[in-house]
């Protein structure tokens, strides 16, 4: 008798401590996620395409004499490049090494000029030109890169939003990555295309934004197993 009551005695404790681990503990619905449904579209815009930029004599054996604005790139019919576009309500995702985002310093300039990058997750920045860059990215790092080929890896804030690199060897040179909790993102190409696959179905609210021309909300319908459109401006 004595063994069993212990028995009862050690059920009702494991009972105890299951119950005390759960509780407080809200069990988050799943995703709904439709793996065939996208939101494509084209972005465009009112800017006039910048000027080339004059280059300093002293790089212009490696670099040129002019060097286009590679952060506001418009296309035929007044598309705009370099928008990212992503899903506001997209469910966070861990990040991992695929999702390292690399821009290169090639010929006075960063390529590419718009990038994605995950919270938490790493960025690279390489030297392709035989010259002395240095990376700066706001507080996060400022780092000098004196060596071609040289390559350097860097931790992004934990929290979304957006991070401007500059190199104070030449100020012409810009670049911004934008943050984010997730994979749900695409950036306009040269004709101000863009794709997101793998979306939810409903409204999905969507935020757009470019580095100089801003940031804007929108919702778009997207049927199950099908495609939402959207053409705006910004």
């Amino acid at each position: 008798m004595k063994r069993i009551a212990r028995s009862n005695r050690q059920f009702v404790a494991f009972v105890w401590i299951i119950a005390a681990c759960d509780k407080g503990v809200t069990a988050l619905p799943a995703p709904r996620l439709d793996s065939t449904s996208t939101i494509s579209g084209t972005i465009r815009t009112d800017a006039a395409a910048p000027d080339p930029i004059a280059l300093p004599e002293n790089v212009r054996k490696v670099c040129g004499d002019h060097a286009p604005d590679p952060t506001l790139k418009i296309g035929p019919d007044r598309a705009l490049a370099n928008v990212v576009v992503w899903v506001e309500d997209a469910a966070p995702t861990a990040p991992s090494d695929a999702a390292t985002p690399l821009i290169d310093q090639q010929r006075c300039a960063y390529q590419p000029a718009v990038v994605v990058g995950h919270t938490g997750g790493k960025l690279k920045v390489k030297n392709s030109d035989p010259l002395m860059h240095n990376v700066r990215a706001q507080e996060l790092f400022n780092v000098g890169m004196p060596i071609e080929g040289q390559v350097i890896e860097r931790a992004l804030p934990q929290s979304a939003g957006p991070v401007k690199l500059v190199c104070d060897v030449h100020p012409w040179m810009r670049a911004d990555v934008m943050v984010l909790p997730h994979q749900q993102w695409a950036i306009t190409d040269a004709e101000g295309h863009f794709t997101l696959k793998g979306v939810s179905p409903g409204a999905r609210p969507l935020r757009l934004w470019h580095p100089l021309r801003g940031e804007k909300k929108v919702s778009v319908d997207v049927p199950p197993s099908g495609e939402g459109k959207l053409n705006t401006s910004l």
